[in-house]
């Protein structure tokens, strides 16, 4: 594999992994909302009863393919890249950061 076409489909992978990002994000809080509901620590009308276990496993599984993609996409572009591996862990972390950013509009989905 050409290294410019590594390098390029790993930034093109980390950019979408950090837009991404922001919806596991909501999985997570959503799971938190539910989860102090059912020990009682708030009374939030708005939530569903009985969802939390639905919640849970969307959450588990989602977390799942996410993370694991993430993983092994990097780990096979790194490979076929030949880069050290500080400067792949900065493309990774730049790009990450750039999808997240790009996203940034949805993330008073979180605090509203």
């Amino acid at each position: 594999m050409n290294r410019i076409l590594g390098f390029s489909l790993t930034a093109v992978f980390n950019f979408l992994f950090g837009y991404l990002f922001h919806y596991m994000s909501v999985l997570f809080v959503l799971l938190y909302l539910y989860i102090a509901e059912a020990l009682g620590w708030t009374l939030d009308p708005t939530l569903e009863k009985g969802l939390l276990i639905p919640i849970l496993i969307a959450t588990i599984f989602a977390s799942l393919i996410y993370f694991s993609i993430i993983v092994i996409t990097n780990k096979y572009l790194w490979k076929k890249t030949h880069l050290k591996k500080s400067y792949f862990l900065l493309m990774i972390l730049v790009t990450f950061s750039l999808g997240v950013l790009s996203n940034g509009e949805r993330i008073n989905i979180l605090f509203s």
